[in-house]
């Protein structure tokens, strides 16, 4: 999927969010580290994103995230950064146990990235890639709105180029009464 498509769907499903109940909106900030191979090298950068998630029913949800690089990385001359993300997610999240919470997350993801040799003018290279992502991860709850979330991504966008990735974020729900609540 083309990131022009996925912005497309952004931008289709922000309204519906702005019209629902607040009670299950719920919104996140988070940091990845990722992980990615390139020419028989491993480049580890940092993302930041933020997320509005809506719960369609108990334990259901829809996201739309949006992220930038916080840094990049460089192997030899190799200079690599990632300049955005996109991502649309359906969420799936177990009821709590000790107020902790599994949580499965599938969707679409769009990555851009700039890439170029140090030293070399003109060698600056942009790079956009889609395809798919899948994430497992764990939600505690550390009050009735504020939650904290770990877990780890995986990125498929083809046969040969692959983001892993380690997550930690804190997530807000508007109000704990909501779908997203399950007990």
């Amino acid at each position: 999927m083309h990131p022009r498509r996925l912005l497309f769907l952004l931008l289709l499903v922000l309204p519906a969010a702005t019209v629902a109940q607040t009670q299950n909106l719920y919104f996140a900030a988070s940091a990845d580290r990722q992980t990615f191979g390139v020419a028989n090298s491993e480049f580890t950068t940092y993302v930041g994103a933020l997320s509005i998630g809506y719960w369609v029913m108990a334990g259901v949800g829809v996201e739309l995230e949006v992220g930038t690089g916080l840094s990049d990385d460089t192997i030899n001359t190799l200079d690599l950064s990632v300049t955005s993300m996109l991502a649309v997610n359906l969420r799936l999240e177990s009821p709590p146990l000790d107020d902790v919470s599994a949580y499965v997350l599938f969707g679409a993801s769009a990555m851009a990235l700039d890439s170029g040799f140090r030293d070399v003018a003109n060698s600056s290279d942009d790079h956009a890639f889609t395809g798919i992502r899948g994430a497992i991860g764990l939600s505690l709850k550390l009050t009735p709105q504020l939650r904290l979330d770990g877990g780890f991504t995986r990125h498929q966008y083809d046969d040969e180029i692959g983001v892993n990735s380690f997550r930690f974020g804190v997530r807000w729900v508007m109000e704990p009464t909501g779908l997203g609540e399950l007990q």
